[in-house]
């Protein structure tokens, strides 16, 4: 009999800790990376200092995987987030219908904003204001139908793009950029990626990024630890600007072998 008691026991622990895992796993609900998001509603909330959330209203999906309405995602760093913050300051609410690109990182989403329309009214406009016909308002109802703008339509497009072979004009980095088979090493400092690129004679400059979270990112991280050399790696991403800091969101990282060419 005690052993029978201690075997159910055992059973009952192990069926707990099953249900309880896949539970977890059923509650965990990822994203996948590089799903572009258009025309979701939503609260921007501060958390701190340096962590901005987007709660939406309604379900976001990337097709496959649909997060329910309250999802709450962590904004990342972007000149979109810049100006949302700015905005916010003279609005009654600070909600919001943006476009962004989803990042996933180890076990957790973020967003890339690229553009924003406000959803709420200003702090200046009062009750008297004369009201305008229904057919004019096209951003204070979650249900407006809206035309998306030209440059969100190509969400993401390599619109402002620097190539290798195009040194000519220097990179605008007041608006999101997309650099294109750049190298550079990736390296750690106080616990962030930073990826300075190599000058290599392009006209461009010398410059660093600190890394955004996302898969490439992920993957590049994995490789690093793998190999205690320095490595150097060609890569494409998106860089952009927050409260003047240059970040960048990598979309492809391959290693560069450098054959003795390149200092160590």
């Amino acid at each position: 009999m005690k052993y029978r008691n201690i075997a159910i026991a055992l059973l009952m622990t192990t069926l707990l800790a099953s249900h309880g895992y896949a539970q977890q796993q059923q509650e965990k609900k990822l994203l996948r990376d590089g799903a572009a998001l258009s025309d979701i509603d939503g609260r921007v909330v501060i958390a701190d200092s340096n962590t901005y959330l987007f709660k939406a209203d309604a379900e976001i999906t990337d097709g496959k995987v649909t997060l329910e309405p309250g999802a709450t995602l962590e904004l990342l760093p972007t000149a979109a987030l810049q100006s949302i913050l700015a905005d916010a300051n003279g609005r009654t609410e600070s909600t919001y219908r943006i476009w962004a690109k989803v990042t996933k990182y180890k076990d957790t989403n973020y967003l890339f904003c690229v553009y924003f329309l406000p959803l709420s009214k200003t702090d200046t406009q009062t009750a008297d204001i004369v009201k305008q016909d229904n057919e004019d308002s096209t951003v204070n109802t979650p249900n407006d139908i809206l035309t998306i703008p030209d440059e969100v339509a190509a969400l993401l497009q390599k619109t402002n793009t620097a190539r290798p072979q195009q040194p000519a004009k220097k990179i605008d980095m007041a608006k999101d950029t997309v650099l294109i088979n750049r190298t550079g090493i990736i390296t750690t400092k106080h616990g962030k990626d930073i990826l300075q690129l190599d000058a290599m004679g392009q006209g461009m400059g010398r410059m660093s990024f600190e890394l955004l979270p996302g898969e490439a990112l992920d993957i590049t991280q994995r490789l690093k630890s793998s190999n205690p050399e320095k490595m150097r790696f060609r890569i494409s991403g998106l860089v952009t600007n927050f409260h003047g800091k240059k970040y960048m969101l990598l979309q492809r990282a391959s290693r560069v072998y450098s054959h003795g060419n390149f200092t160590r």
